[in-house]
């Protein structure tokens, strides 16, 4: 919460991502090294599916490349994130459950192509998140801006938390933080 509802990506942020990124990996490290006890690498067990381990046997064709310009198609345009309405919101948010799904149930990849579709789950979820995420504030404050809702409303004076990966819920701060707390 540096930045507020405006754009963090320089600066402060940049360093704060890349700090806690290195804090969180070396944190994980060490967490399974005490744990196991044992070399790390005979004691590693495989977590994550989307683009590692599809859920379905069933075989798509679907590349990460394509899951990659899906999600650019439905997040960066500025006619439908610069100037959003909630109309076209639900049509990203319904195209980016379904490309989830097919991430989700059939993306894989051999070798050093499994980093890719990889980083292409990632960005079929980011994607999703942040579209639902906006859909959910119905107003519009810093960088959301929703043409068919221009006020603010106080009732959003607040940053909006998302939990969960393939059932996800979205929650203001105060609810998010007193449930931790519980």
């Amino acid at each position: 919460m540096m930045t507020g509802a405006v754009s963090g990506g320089g600066a402060v942020n940049s360093s704060w991502a890349l700090a806690s990124g290195w804090w969180a990996g070396k944190g994980a490290s060490t967490h399974a090294k005490r744990r196991t006890g044992k070399a790390f690498r005979s004691a590693v067990q495989s977590l994550g599916q989307a683009g590692l381990r599809p859920a379905s046997s069933a075989s798509a064709d679907i590349s990460a490349s394509e899951v990659i310009e899906v999600v650019r198609s439905e997040v960066t345009p500025l006619g439908k994130n610069f100037f959003r309405t909630g109309e076209g919101l639900e049509k990203s948010g319904e195209r980016l459950e379904s490309v989830w799904r097919d991430v989700r149930d059939h993306l894989q990849g051999e070798g050093l192509d499994r980093v890719r579709t990889r980083e292409a789950a990632s960005i079929a979820a980011a994607g999703r998140w942040s579209v639902a995420a906006a859909l959910h504030r119905t107003e519009s404050r810093g960088m959301h801006r929703r043409t068919d809702l221009p006020g603010k409303s106080p009732a959003f004076a607040h940053r909006l938390v998302i939990t969960g990966v393939d059932e996800f819920r979205i929650a203001g701060a105060p609810e998010r933080l007193a449930e931790l707390a519980s």
